[in-house]
Parts: structure tokens; sequence; C-alpha cells
């Protein structure tokens, strides 16, 4: 993706229009302002609370009753706070009830251990300008069984998910990637 917000809206807009979205408050921008566009348009869109340090309230859980079909997006590191949440512990509850689960790591990523596996999420944002990479640069990290949808029209590039040209950063990285995997 061309950075961290894309991977966010890609997360968001690739699940069934009829699926709530669920998103603690204290999410970035890029995460709360394309929820709120989202409910502009018909979507359920429900908040989870925090406490006063900025944790994922628990009971907020309950009072959601959230269940499938949903997808929860949960900020693993704030940049405004530098609260963490335990996203593995609040997955586990969640994956028991069929609950799609993403992530966005970006400001987590090259500050903390950051394990796609071990955090149990479906999908997890990064942008690789966090780690000294080259801005313009993100990416989107999705489980195996997991299929995207476009959320943009026009372009057929990135195996239909992204839309105009290559942007040459990430391009640089995928085939350095794709080469170190044969």
């Amino acid at each position: 993706t061309s950075g961290g917000t894309e991977a966010n809206a890609l997360a968001l807009h690739s699940s069934n229009p009829k699926t709530r979205l669920i998103c603690s408050a204290i999410e970035h921008p890029s995460v709360s302002e394309t929820a709120l566009w989202l409910k502009q348009q018909g979507r359920a869109v429900e908040i989870i609370k925090v406490d006063n340090n900025g944790l994922i309230d628990e009971s907020s859980f309950d009072e959601l009753q959230i269940k499938s079909p949903a997808i929860v997006s949960m900020m693993l590191a704030n940049n405004e706070t530098g609260c963490i949440q335990d996203i593995a512990k609040h997955t586990d509850k969640l994956r028991a009830n069929g609950v799609t689960v993403h992530t966005d790591a970006v400001q987590a990523l090259g500050k903390i251990p950051v394990d796609f596996k071990k955090l149990g999420v479906q999908r997890m944002s990064i942008s690789s300008h966090k780690i000294y990479g080259p801005k313009a640069c993100g990416a989107l990290v999705v489980a195996e069984n997991f299929k995207l949808q476009a959320w943009q029209r026009g372009g057929d590039q990135e195996q239909g998910l992204g839309h105009g040209p290559h942007q040459l950063p990430g391009l640089a990285v995928s085939l350095c990637h794709r080469a170190g995997r044969q």
C-alpha cells in the first residue's frame, strides 16, 4: 500500500457492507475517519470504550455483544499517548465468537516486538517509514485464509486491490521479498 492510512482503509473497507465495524475510541484518524465515513454510508459502526489509562475497557466488549459478522479494529500502540493494548488477549475472546480482528500496528513497529501470529489478528497495518524505510510504502498483512476486496475502483494493480501506477519503493520491497522466498 502507499502507507498505513491506505492499509487501514483497505482493512476496514474489505469486508461485507453488512458486517458490523467496531473500533476503539482512541484509533488513529485513518481508522476513525474511515469508520465515520462508512457509518455515513449506512454501515453499522460502534465504539469500544477505553478507561482513564487509555486501555480498552473489557466490559465494553460485553456491552456491545460482539459476535460474527463483525470486524474489530484496535490500535496496538497509540501515537498520542504511547499506550500499548494487549491485542492478543482481546483477540482470543473475539475470535472465539468468529469476529475478524484488525490492528493498526504502524506506531508499534520498530518500537516493540510485533508478531502477526502471536497477536492472533487476521489483518495488521504497517508502514515502512516507521522503521526507517521509504515513505509512501506500507502493507496490510492478512491471514492466509482471508480474501480481500478492492475498495477503490479503476485499476487492476496489486492483484486487483491497487489503483494507479505501481509505487516503486513498494515494488522494490515486494520483489526483494519474493526473491528471498523462492
